[in-house]
């Protein structure tokens, strides 16, 4: 096993793992540390330093090396990232993981931690296929901005197929972060075990052109005063699944959700199936706002109700 005194133990075990794989991984193994941190210290003697990046722009530097369809991963250090603009994931077949945890891997907006800015941006925009972001710690400051956005601006085959887990969302700053995960489209991307906590409208926003988003899955995440509700999907969306979930109020004015989902009209009956969730809310666990939008008795399965 990797041994340093700087660096965590388990994240230790999980690089050692990572980097004693070798030509079993792949593509190609790609680093990311936070500038003058022990990660990068610790890296500079390990690894090419042509495979490490630690500047203003790390995380679209790497993207910038990784090939669609070679199966790459970005390996990301433990450290709090200042991030200079938006990431880019317009590839394909990237997974850009944490080695560390949520609470030590954090990525940031514009403006410095103590002291945003009213300029932030979302922190990822997602337009490639088949990649997976994995355990990072995300936090936005712009309250009209989401942590990870999901656009398939670039065609019907584009943000597909992608995997959210292990990540946990919140505002760099009071009223912050609208949107852990914000759908302008895309199909068959998974959302799974993640915390949402304390965004100013929802955890999650499924919104986009009729049908799309399609057959997603939200699995297996707690919601935590959320703003005013969990999820709220507010088109066509068709086959969309919420199972497994975890909503209750938080402990921050202003943050208690008393609305675990919400599907706005323009739903067909069956097209949402939630199940297994436990809502841990006072008001109705469930809101339809008119239209086509009542959601099928049939899909309401084995849900919860503690309040």
């Amino acid at each position: 096993m990797i041994k340093d005194r700087n660096i965590d133990p388990k994240a230790a075990i999980q690089l050692s793992k990572i980097m004693g794989a070798g030509s079993r991984i792949p593509g190609e193994v790609f680093y990311v540390a936070d500038t003058d941190s022990a990660g990068e210290a610790f890296l500079r003697t390990r690894v090419d330093n042509n495979k490490l990046f630690a500047g203003t722009d790390p995380f679209n530097d790497a993207i910038g090396q990784c090939v669609t369809g070679r199966g790459d991963r970005i390996v990301v250090m433990p450290g709090f990232y200042q991030l200079a603009a938006t990431i880019a994931l317009d590839k394909n077949d990237i997974r850009i993981e944490a080695v560390g945890t949520p609470e030590d891997t954090m990525l940031f907006g514009s403006g410095s931690v103590s002291s945003v800015t009213a300029s932030d941006y979302d922190l990822f925009t997602v337009t490639g296929n088949n990649n997976t972001i994995d355990g990072l710690g995300l936090f936005t400051y712009k309250n009209t901005k989401a942590a990870i956005k999901l656009d398939d601006a670039g065609g019907a085959a584009t943000a597909g197929f992608n995997v959210i887990k292990n990540c946990y969302f919140s505002p760099q700053a009071a009223d912050g972060q609208a949107y852990g995960v914000q759908f302008a489209g895309g199909s068959v991307n998974w959302i799974v075990n993640n915390v949402f906590e304390a965004t100013k409208t929802a955890g999650i926003l499924l919104t986009g052109s009729v049908g799309n988003p399609a057959r997603t899955l939200i699995r297996g995440n707690e919601f935590i005063g959320t703003g005013d509700q969990g999820i709220h999907i507010t088109s066509a969306n068709y086959q969309t699944r919420i199972i497994g979930n975890y909503f209750t109020p938080g402990s921050q004015s202003g943050y208690n959700m008393t609305k675990g989902i919400i599907i706005s009209a323009g739903m067909n009956a069956g097209d949402v199936m939630y199940a297994d969730n436990i809502f841990n809310l006072a008001a109705a666990d469930v809101i339809t706002d008119g239209g086509s939008g009542t959601v099928n008795d049939k899909a309401k399965l084995g849900n919860y109700y503690l309040a």
